[in-house]
């Protein structure tokens, strides 16, 4: 790994983490990030990657304060799947999850007020509304 100047892990660091994602091995890929954490504790990719390992293994909890994590040290990450709008909308899965439906459509609208193409977002919502009863 990189020295610990560095805020984020590097690419072939964060390819290892996907690959166990890709495979379906999400514990492996959470207890490699929280390794990988101790190295970069600053890493919004790592909060952000860790959030969605929670999400898989139905951490929702745990998913919401990595997720809030991420957010709070970087909130504009740039990758495509790590964008502010992609982390709201996580956020909202994990509420929708533990059964929070106002939370998680609030949540999602944030998403959708910040990239009005999140198009998951929008299908979310009408989950989320259709599961509490709200959907007209």
């Amino acid at each position: 790994m990189k020295s610990s100047t560095n805020t984020e892990p590097s690419i072939d660091e964060q390819e290892i983490l996907i690959n166990h994602y890709n495979q379906g091995d999400f514990k492996q890929a959470l207890d490699q990030t929280k390794e990988m954490l101790k190295q970069f504790p600053d890493s919004g990719i790592l909060y952000n990657l860790q959030g969605i390992f929670h999400l898989k293994l139905k951490l929702f909890d745990k998913a919401i304060v990595s997720f809030t994590q991420s957010l709070k040290i970087d909130p504009a990450l740039v990758e495509p799947r790590n964008n502010l709008a992609a982390t709201h909308n996580e956020i909202g899965l994990a509420l929708k999850d533990k059964g929070d439906l106002d939370r998680a459509i609030y949540q999602y609208e944030l998403a959708l007020e910040i990239q009005p193409q999140l198009h998951q977002a929008y299908n979310n919502i009408g989950v989320a509304l259709q599961e509490s009863g709200k959907l007209s």
